[in-house]
């Protein structure tokens, strides 16, 4: 009777712990048949600015490295990653052609969280790395650059500013930079990424923002809400896998 009210019951709550936890166990052994999971073998990277996500037939075995800090965010990826794979792939093919990629979207949408989930990915594929840099608790007239060298450890501790002396550190390196969320800070990135991308040939940035950072050669990808059934109409357990 429950079921025909559209009324939950506690065996399909069961149900529904059931499809969950398939269809994340699912995406999980679908990301390391890609060769961005946990175990088996990764793509080698390629040299300054090329394409890190395309399989190159040369495969090499992974070797449990230290995670650095500084390369992971337990804000962004606390809780199981569940759905978006059709957005994820998206992203990924706009990262194989663009150096800077921003993930658009209204507050709250997921956005941190799907860069989050992208960096888990990436680590390995970059020789150097992923660095991944919070903006959101700074200020509307901090300088960002400072912020940047600090996390991504910068040896020089010259009198230089601070943006000549991340370029020189970046020059030569191959890593993804993820910058998050950017809204409040569009012309301090702007001015950084354009110094990054024109001198460090290796470094592809991802950033996150409600607006587009604003300079030549940015891709935009906007982050759709979530599908989800609608408020007023019951679902019946075997359609739930249809939404997010």
């Amino acid at each position: 009777v429950d079921r025909h009210m559209g009324r939950t019951t506690p065996s399909d709550t069961r149900i529904v712990s059931c499809v969950i936890e398939h269809r994340a166990r699912g995406e999980r052994l679908g990301a390391e048949r890609n060769g961005f999971g946990m175990l088996g073998t990764f793509p080698k990277p390629t040299a300054h600015g090329g394409n890190p996500w395309q399989q190159t037939g040369e495969k090499q075995p992974m070797t449990r490295q230290p995670i650095d800090s500084r390369f992971t965010t337990g804000r962004l990826s606390v809780t199981s990653f569940i759905g978006r794979r059709h957005e994820m792939a998206q992203v990924k093919a706009l990262m194989s052609t663009s150096r800077l990629v921003t993930l658009t979207g209204a507050g709250g949408v997921g956005k941190s969280r799907m860069a989050g989930e992208i960096t888990q990915q990436a680590r390995r594929a970059y020789r150097d790395g992923v660095g991944v840099v919070e903006l959101a608790s700074l200020t509307k007239t901090a300088s960002i650059a400072p912020v940047v060298a600090a996390a991504l450890d910068v040896s020089d501790q010259s009198q230089r500013p601070a943006l000549d002396r991340l370029a020189d550190h970046l020059r030569d390196k191959e890593m993804l930079l993820v910058l998050d969320n950017c809204e409040h800070l569009l012309d301090e990135v702007s001015v950084l990424v354009n110094r990054i991308l024109g001198q460090a040939p290796g470094v592809r940035i991802l950033a996150t923002s409600r607006e587009p950072v604003g300079i030549t050669g940015e891709t935009l990808y906007a982050i759709p809400p979530m599908s989800t059934p609608a408020a007023d109409e019951p679902v019946r357990v075997e359609q739930l896998e249809s939404f997010e």
